[in-house]
């Protein structure tokens, strides 16, 4: 139906031109609108925007302004974000992974895609290896900017999600800016080939919790589950999600059994790589106690997406039992954070990058629990909105840039420059070029030449 074209309208008009008028007060635009002069016109108007007289036939097709996609808005926007919060570690490398993954692209081609770290990380080999093709001084900014891209894709793919779940658009693409915006990211996630499997992570998490997926999503679907599979061990927790919706509907669709297969058969090839034993204790070196002078960035970070997750799920069973069915998925998305949050813990100690997922899951439920609360309380919008942006967007903006991980080190242009001329007056047959204050990396002057 037409935008504020109510579904019975009464008109009694004296010409065209009236006609004309009096409907472009209901609709934007209007066109081909026949009614016959002095005679008054009573029509219902269905889902087409079709209006049928007894005295004849209106067509009223209002010309919608243009919107833009859920997917482009989010996309494009996380791209800004991203870029925004990595001015000033855009053009150096981490020290972790720091050169390794490209320098073995380098060496051994497509076949580096399938060596492990030990378990398969395939997105980030991959995306090594498309750097390497690139001149050796701007492959420093080029990984940081396809991470970026893969940062935003994920981010389409949440927006998208949640926007089929809540059916608002601006839900869709805050929603799926929540990932670009996630706080605990500066340290050591945004531009990171090497933490490129979090945010898959929450993307392929956000799809097995959706209550709306179909059949024909297994096209884009499949292609996420199984380089998430082989990229992130922690996949595996995708197939809670899909045992609550099987659980809560008491059915087991094709499209979450094909979901799971998917899912069981990538973790099933981390397993054959790294083994049963590695997959369960994790590494043997973590930090699992708070240290003194631990500051806010990460108590805030360890306990912050519990205590969201926590609420949400309280107050969603306090809905189901007070009031009508809800959709469980702000519940599974909150027991998500919980479960990746217990997870990370265990097999990884205390670490920023395992901050990231869990965060942005809580996040994503609370936002989706405040929409509901907003219909079932229309008084309290303002507040809840308000409460909502206020402890979403504070901690963004005190983290917003990347820190001292991603920034200590010199540029990786210069360095190389810096390589150049030694190996031009020097002539050795490796250089030593830095990556940051404690890491390093040796090159091979005849690539450096030759580049």
């Amino acid at each position: 139906v037409p935008p504020r074209l109510p579904s019975f309208v009464e008109l009694n008009v004296r010409s065209q031109r009236a006609a004309h008028e009096l409907c472009v007060r209901h609709t934007s635009e209007t066109d081909n609108i026949h009614l016959v002069p002095n005679r008054a016109h009573k029509f219902s108007v269905n889902e087409s925007g079709n209006a049928q007289l007894v005295s004849g036939f209106v067509n009223l097709r209002p010309k919608l302004p243009l919107r833009v996609p859920v997917s482009v808005a989010a996309g494009l926007g996380s791209f800004v974000i991203l870029c925004l919060r990595s001015t000033q570690s855009i053009g150096r490398l981490p020290a972790d992974p720091g050169y390794g993954y490209v320098s073995e692209a380098l060496d051994r081609g497509v076949m580096a895609l399938w060596s492990g770290d030990p378990y398969y990380h395939v997105a980030a080999r991959a995306v090594a290896l498309i750097v390497s093709w690139f001149p050796l001084a701007s492959q420093a900014i080029v990984m940081t900017l396809i991470v970026h891209m893969v940062w935003s894709l994920c981010s389409v793919v949440i927006a998208v999600t949640t926007h089929r779940e809540s059916s608002q658009i601006v839900v869709g693409v805050v929603t799926g800016l929540l990932l670009a915006l996630a706080p605990h990211a500066s340290e050591s996630g945004i531009g990171n080939v090497g933490n490129i499997k979090w945010p898959m992570l929450a993307a392929l998490v956000v799809v097995c919790a959706s209550t709306k997926l179909r059949y024909q999503d297994l096209i884009w679907i499949t292609p996420l589950a199984m380089i998430t599979g082989l990229t992130q061990p922690l996949t595996v927790l995708a197939l809670i999600p899909l045992m609550i919706q099987a659980v809560d509907t008491r059915r087991v669709t094709r499209t979450t059994a094909t979901l799971a297969l998917l899912v069981v058969g990538s973790i099933a090839l981390q397993l054959q790589k790294v083994g049963l034993n590695a997959a369960t204790t994790g590494q043997s070196t973590k930090v699992t106690r708070p240290w003194g002078g631990m500051g806010l960035f990460w108590w805030s970070g360890l306990t912050a997406p519990i205590i969201v997750a926590i609420a949400v799920a309280l107050v969603w069973l306090w809905l189901r039992v007070r009031k009508a069915r809800q959709s469980t998925f702000p519940l599974t998305l909150a027991l998500m954070a919980i479960a990746i949050a217990v997870m990370s813990y265990r097999l990884g100690g205390i670490a920023d990058r395992y901050f990231i997922v869990p965060m942005t899951l809580a996040t994503i439920a609370a936002l989706q629990l405040t929409m509901l609360l907003t219909r079932l309380l229309p008084r309290l919008k303002v507040f809840l909105l308000c409460a909502l942006g206020i402890g979403v967007f504070v901690p963004t903006a005190k983290w917003f840039s990347t820190g001292w991980y991603l920034t200590s080190g010199p540029t990786w242009q210069a360095e190389i420059a810096r390589a150049r001329s030694t190996c031009e007056t020097d002539n050795p047959e490796k250089v030593e070029v830095n990556i940051s204050p404690s890491g390093t990396v040796e090159l091979r002057c005849a690539v450096i030449l030759n580049d």
